[in-house]
């Protein structure tokens, strides 16, 4: 299954009913980060994971790409419809809008 998202979509889905959880360290995030996206720790999350609805998706973004590829398979295994961005947020910056930070 391809789960992954382009960059470009997340100006279509930032405003949807999705769950956006950004996986950078805390100090990445707070420098900036696209808005409506909840900074939670990868390990947070798999932890946590059983108190967020499966009907509503998940979209994952961490800096490359790679960690959120990952992940978004995990919670697919767990029943969840998870998605990551193709390249991360280094990916996202280079088609940014000033409006989605």
């Amino acid at each position: 299954m391809n789960n992954a998202i382009e960059p470009e979509m997340i100006y279509q889905l930032v405003n949807q009913d999705y769950t956006f959880i950004d996986i950078r360290d805390p100090h990445q995030y707070n420098q900036l980060h696209i808005k409506n996206f909840l900074n939670i720790q990868p390990d947070q999350l798999l932890r946590d994971i059983l108190t967020f609805s499966k009907s509503k998706p998940i979209v994952l973004i961490c800096y490359s790409g790679k960690r959120t590829e990952e992940l978004s398979r995990q919670l697919s295994q767990l029943g969840f419809q998870a998605y990551y961005i193709s390249g991360g947020f280094q990916a996202f910056l280079n088609v940014q809008n000033d409006m989605y930070f």
